[in-house]
């Protein structure tokens, strides 16, 4: 079973997540029979959402893992009220997927100006 979870404690995430990120970011941990596979981080403030990097963690971590964790993230953001999000720093797979879902290049990243409608009115 796969769980997306907020870490107490990030010390076996450093082989993973860029200390800056561990510093200034929260986290969010997908972990599959004790295994991390995928790290999302993050902030938020007011209303725009902005990940700075999914990171996948196993070989074996694939587009349904990644979905996940950065829905779930999104899904908190949603409700402390954000309604714009930025995403930097994810595997093309997860890039191209998100566009076809309606977030737009923009820079170096992505950016959805409405994206609990994007992600969650269906």
């Amino acid at each position: 079973m796969i769980k997306f979870y907020f870490p107490q404690d990030i010390t076996n995430l450093k082989p993973y997540v860029p200390a800056d990120l561990l510093r200034k970011d929260l986290l969010m941990v997908a972990e599959e029979d004790g295994l991390v596979k995928a790290v999302c981080c993050f902030y938020y403030q007011n209303t725009a959402a902005d990940i700075h990097a999914v990171i996948p963690c196993h070989e074996s971590t694939g587009l349904l893992i990644l979905d996940g964790l950065i829905r779930s993230a999104l899904f908190h953001m949603a409700e402390l009220d954000c309604i714009r999000a930025t995403v930097e720093k994810v595997p093309a797979v997860l890039s191209d997927h998100l566009i076809r879902l309606g977030f737009e290049p923009q820079g170096d990243g992505l950016c959805c100006d409405d994206f609990p409608k994007v992600l969650f009115s269906g």
